[in-house]
């Protein structure tokens, strides 16, 4: 029959513990030695040969029981042939493939209520959805949601996501800003090219008005480039005394413009408020960019670490409907997908989420991310070694019981065994290798960030300086930033450290940024260093900011305001909190007063804002 048990042939000797597959392996004689020669002589891949060895001379702990699991292997051989056929390269753990491992339930309702978005009839009465993705740190939540990007982009989707900071939580609405602009930056570089962008400036246009654009370039940068008719009328006078927000309809900060609008003003939703304004811009930036053909996924990432002010933006987002057509038509099309951890310290977030299950303006799914099943747990081992299910089995499940099955954790552990040697690569067997018992008492009483510190300390000391200080600067470093750090003698090697870090996992490069490859892993880089030592790290690049920004060459003669200067008032603003007594004497008291006085003005000057 197809299950037929399939006999382990007798006779073979007294079975001994090696270093191998971490079962047992016979013990060599002329016959096995002749059976692996003749196989290996056959010039077969080494998956093959060891599928036939499993047939022919089987040894315990990795012997097919049945016929079926003899299909199943050949299955996954076929069907993966760039691993088990082709092979990587030799000694490489990688755990990224072309698909996602044991999600796909989570993905398919994810995947189903994005298209429910994009196809929505047009005749709908509201439809934004708003997906939310919960589970615990490590649980693979922000890999789900990046695993549908492609999928979505090739149907057209504008893909945009937002990273929140455990370090930068005051600064949500920025945050959320700042996600539009690799959007913006590419209509600006293709119109620039002499292409026509009239299906993003039409829209826009006819939904915000041109002291709307003007706030939101406060916020998005590349518009100006978009709309240069709109700045070039703008006369701006960096030597006029600032008046105060409600005296008039432009305001002055720093040599910088900002359009406040009058009550009158077509951008103002109901109230005079400010932030209410601001909520209707963005709502109206959404609806111009947004349609059936192109509808937009905005991804929330690391939702737990958003301040109030960004959640009531995101609120308004989702649940006002003054961006419907006059005939009550939802013209736009916007999924909102949000990652958040399961035991979140933010005392806002669970009142937020509350509110957005009782809205009845969207479409709300609620996505729970459990720990990773063992027989996936496999899979994912198994292809990251280049060796059959079998043969990972005892291995994954050993090491699943000591992770708990948190995918985070599960692949530290087995870096952390390639990292001691337990777990390496024989080049005399062309094969991942270990010793099982190793692996049993190889102990895991720490979480998640204890494995990655680990990690981190093995690495040399200059590479674990560079990962710190990009640390500073919360989960992703900008080649803006980049450019000013090389020019502080202390910091001019960072870039070829952090890509050594980049070659470990530790660090993802995105063109000339980086960003950390989990929030765990810039926690862990942060926490190399005691308050103290982080305090005077702090202040010494925003002192670097502060006197880059002082330069002649960076006043700028268009009247905008040196965002350079955020930088420098957000580093050196955590050095005071961490220890105050960089502020020792007078003068430096007076200089960061006025540090903090021109980047708050400027902040009170666009919106709420922190």
């Amino acid at each position: 029959s197809k299950d037929e048990e399939i006999p382990r042939p007798e006779g073979k000797g007294r079975q001994k513990r090696s270093l191998g597959d971490g079962a047992f392996k016979s013990k060599r004689n002329s016959n096995s030695s002749m059976l692996e020669e003749s196989l290996s002589g056959l010039g077969l891949p080494l998956s093959l040969q060891l599928l036939l060895g499993g047939l022919l001379e089987p040894t315990e702990g990795a012997q097919f029981r049945s016929l079926t699991e003899v299909c199943r292997e050949l299955h996954q051989i076929t069907d993966r042939p760039e691993i088990f056929l082709h092979g990587r390269v030799p000694g490489t753990l990688d755990f990224e493939g072309p698909s996602i491992i044991g999600r796909g339930a989570e993905m398919s309702r994810l995947v189903e209520a994005a298209l429910r978005v994009q196809h929505a009839n047009r005749d709908a009465a509201h439809t934004n959805t708003f997906a939310g993705i919960s589970g615990e740190a490590g649980s693979g939540k922000s890999y789900l949601v990046e695993s549908m990007q492609s999928a979505l982009v090739d149907r057209g989707w504008i893909y945009l996501r937002c990273k929140f900071d455990r370090l930068m939580q005051s600064q949500s609405l920025a945050t959320i800003a700042s996600c539009f602009e690799p959007f913006f930056e590419h209509i600006a570089e293709v119109a620039s090219q002499g292409a026509d962008v009239e299906f993003v400036t039409g829209p826009f246009r006819n939904n915000l008005s041109a002291s709307g654009i003007v706030v939101l370039s406060d916020f998005i940068p590349s518009l100006r480039a978009i709309f240069p008719d709109i700045f070039e009328s703008i006369v701006v006078d960096s030597t006029e005394e600032i008046p105060q927000p409600n005296n008039g309809n432009s305001t002055v900060f720093g040599g910088s413009f900002n359009v406040i609008p009058d009550e009158e003003d077509d951008i103002v939703s109901g109230t005079g408020s400010r932030s209410n304004r601001l909520h209707y811009l963005f709502r109206c930036l959404i609806q111009s960019i947004s349609s059936p053909e192109s509808p937009i996924l905005l991804f929330l990432d690391d939702l737990q670490w958003c301040d109030e002010t960004g959640l009531a933006l995101l609120g308004s987002i989702l649940m006002d409907v003054d961006h419907l057509a006059a005939d009550g038509r939802d013209t736009q099309r916007l999924c909102v997908v949000g990652t958040f951890r399961t035991n979140t310290e933010n005392d806002c977030l669970p009142a937020w989420l509350e509110k957005i299950q009782e809205s009845s303006t969207m479409n709300v799914e609620n996505i729970a991310i459990e720990k990773m099943p063992l027989s996936d747990a496999n899979l994912m081992i198994s292809e990251a070694l280049g060796l059959s299910e079998r043969h990972t089995l005892e291995l994954t499940k050993v090491a699943y019981t000591k992770t708990l099955g948190n995918v985070l954790c599960l692949r530290e552990f087995l870096r952390n065994l390639v990292d001691e040697e337990i777990l390496h690569f024989s080049l005399v067997d062309r094969r991942w290798v270990w010793d099982i018992d190793e692996v049993k008492f190889k102990s895991v009483n720490d979480d998640i960030a204890n494995l990655v510190t680990k990690k981190i300390i093995r690495m040399p000391a200059d590479v674990q300086r560079a990962l710190t200080v990009a640390s500073c600067f919360g989960a992703r470093l900008d080649q803006s930033a980049l450019r000013i750090m090389v020019e502080c003698e202390r910091f001019q090697d960072i870039i070829p450290r952090l890509e050594l870090a980049s070659q470990e996992g530790m660090i993802g490069k995105e063109g000339q940024s980086f960003r950390f490859s989990h929030d765990m892993v810039q926690q862990a880089a942060y926490e190399l260093l005691g308050d103290a030592e982080l305090a005077d790290l702090h202040y010494e690049i925003g002192t670097h900011f502060l006197q880059f920004s002082s330069r002649p060459t960076r006043r700028p003669s268009d009247g905008h305001f040196d965002p350079t200067l955020f930088i420098a008032a957000n580093q050196i603003h955590a050095a005071d909190a961490l220890r105050a007594s960089n502020f020792d004497d007078a003068s430096s008291l007076i200089k960061y007063a006025q540090l903090f006085l021109a980047v708050g003005e400027r902040s009170v000057g666009v919106a709420d804002f922190h």
